[in-house]
């Protein structure tokens, strides 16, 4: 498989379970590093208030309303744009997308 940007991602026999990336110019790609070890338990690192509920999606099912969703993305790229023009770095400024 290619990547868009020119780089190739390889999928080695299903025994080994790895894949492979290489450059654009047929280098490989070095592996990523492990993770550190964490810092004590995951309640203890952020304050996030994880239950066994937090993994479910207030999501039923539905189909993506697919013009709602670019509506939206339009709608926050012109109120970040509208921002910079002000030079309003605490985005007190209200907008109104018709």
């Amino acid at each position: 498989m290619v990547h868009d940007r020119g780089y190739t991602i390889t999928a080695p026999p299903a025994a080994s379970g790895t894949f492979a990336f290489f450059c654009p110019d047929g280098t490989p790609l070095p592996s990523s590093p492990p993770l550190p070890a964490p810092q004590g338990s995951i309640s203890g690192t952020h304050d996030a208030d994880i239950t066994p509920d937090t993994i479910i999606p207030p999501w039923y099912g539905e189909r993506l309303d697919l013009n709602h969703a670019i509506w939206a993305c339009f709608a926050n790229a012109r109120t970040d744009e509208e921002k910079q023009a002000d030079g309003d770095q605490n985005g007190n400024r209200q907008t109104t997308v018709a």
